[in-house]
């Protein structure tokens, strides 16, 4: 296989995508320090962040599976804006959710962290 990867799926059936070394390592350049950026972030909001600061971050997580992160932080900052986050029923946060998958779902986590946690 010389020097490419081929990506496969669960049953080791090629895929028609492949990558070099090169372009991976190209791209982790890239990527890695928006990554470090974010993971001192996280540390400041953890040791500095208020209760609802650090809330949302744990709402992005149970947001995120099978869903756009991108989608997922957007309706963070939504809940956030309209002060949902801290406050709102699983229904209404769920309207927020509307472009999240499993949105009904994952508006119950939100409501069970919250209680769980205040």
């Amino acid at each position: 296989m010389n020097n490419r990867l081929k990506a496969v799926n669960f049953l080791k059936t090629p895929i028609d995508n492949s990558v070099t070394i090169l372009e991976l390592k190209n791209f982790w350049g890239k990527v890695c320090q928006l990554i470090l950026n974010r993971e001192k972030l996280f540390n400041y909001i953890w040791r500095n962040g208020t209760d609802e600061e650090i809330f949302a971050e744990l709402v992005f997580c149970l947001l995120t599976p099978q869903s756009r992160a991108i989608l997922c932080w957007s309706a963070v900052n939504t809940l956030v804006e309209k002060n949902m986050i801290l406050k709102s029923t699983s229904k209404n946060i769920s309207k927020v959710l509307n472009k999240i998958r499993f949105r009904n779902n994952k508006a119950k986590y939100v409501v069970e962290a919250r209680n769980f946690f205040s």
